[in-house]
């Protein structure tokens, strides 16, 4: 991994995600129809929760100011919690809303990868609560990994 080619597929995934959320009317975007009755709406608010708790989690611990470990490695019933916990706080906003943070999470996230150094990304000892996992592997799980997951699910939404 270098840093440009995790800025390439965080950047075609997110377009790849994109292009599928352009074929959803409004209607579409609100309706409960995913997996636990989540609707896009409340997946794209989920999407910018773990982007901007990556965000978070990245600057603090790079400035050495004391912050929580992230919850990347904890057993489902513990990460079902948490996004649980998201969709509750994020179900009754409107989608509008949700549709501006999405893409300012989004541009927050290119802006930090962009200010990382190779070093930061690539050496696994950068961040001592990663276990010896490289950074690049936390910023692919929360940007280019989770837009695949959840743009499959959307378009399986859109082919039935």
């Amino acid at each position: 991994m270098t840093k440009a080619k995790l800025l390439e597929l965080i950047q075609t995934e997110r377009q790849a995600l994109e292009a599928v959320l352009a074929k959803l009317d409004e209607e579409q975007m609100i309706a409960p129809l995913l997996e636990a009755a989540w609707s896009v709406k409340d997946t794209l608010a989920h999407i910018v929760a773990w982007e901007q708790h990556m965000t978070q989690w990245t600057k603090a611990s790079l400035q050495d100011e004391p912050t929580d470990p992230p919850p990347y490695d904890l057993p489902d019933a513990e990460l079902d919690a948490i996004n649980m916990r998201i969709f509750v706080e994020n179900k009754d906003r409107p989608l509008a809303d949700v549709q501006k943070e999405f893409t300012a999470s989004y541009q927050e996230v290119l802006k930090l990868v962009q200010t990382l150094t190779e070093e930061d990304l690539l050496d696994p000892e950068c961040l001592a609560w990663r276990e010896g996992h490289p950074l690049w592997e936390l910023v692919g799980a929360n940007t280019f990994w989770h837009y695949a997951e959840h743009r499959a699910a959307i378009e399986k939404l859109l082919a039935a």
